[in-house]
Formats: C-alpha cells, structure tokens, sequence
C-alpha cells in the first residue's frame, strides 16, 4: 500500500464489533491542470485487505456530496457508477437498528 496524504471516505463499522473498514486515500496531490485525484480503495476484514486505485474527478466529488444527502435521509447510494471503475454502494441500516 501507499503512503496516503489522507482520507477522502473512511466507514468503519463501530469498535467492538466487526471490524471492517472501506477507505478512499487520497494518494498524491493532483498535477496542474489534470483532471483526476489519484486515489486508491482500501477495504479490510479481519482476514483480509483489498485496494484497488482509481482516479476521481471534479464530478464525481459532486456526486459524492450527493450520496451524501442521500445518506443522510437513510437512503441507498451507489457512487462512481460511470463504469469506468469500481462502484461504492451503501445501503444504511434501517432506522429501527441505528444507534
């Protein structure tokens, strides 16, 4: 893995519990005039961590602030559905589960 200058997402289920964490690391800062943030997917069980890097775009972070708003209804979000990378969904847990 690479040394990440920070998190852009970072959903980790609450301690003492499972343990699993999806992250967006922002990798390094964007050269001028380019049109993608280097970054790379982690996700990690107890077992197991995954990454897979990805260039995110000015449009995509306005779609995340979107999901976000979603989220924050407790609906479903599905971000980074253009098809050129991986596809982050998330379903929140219904109300009566919540914390």
């Amino acid at each position: 893995m690479y040394d990440a200058l920070d998190d852009l997402i970072h959903l980790a289920d609450p301690p003492g519990t499972s343990g699993h964490v999806v992250a967006l690391l922002v990798l390094q800062r964007p050269d001028p005039g380019s049109g993608f943030l280097d970054c790379e997917f982690v996700v990690s069980t107890e077992t197991v961590t995954g990454n897979f890097r990805v260039g995110i775009s000015a449009f995509d972070l306005a779609m995340w602030e979107e999901a976000l708003d979603s989220l924050a209804g407790n609906r479903f979000v599905s971000w980074l559905n253009s098809g050129r990378t991986v596809q982050l969904k998330i379903k929140p847990l219904s109300p009566s589960r919540q914390d």
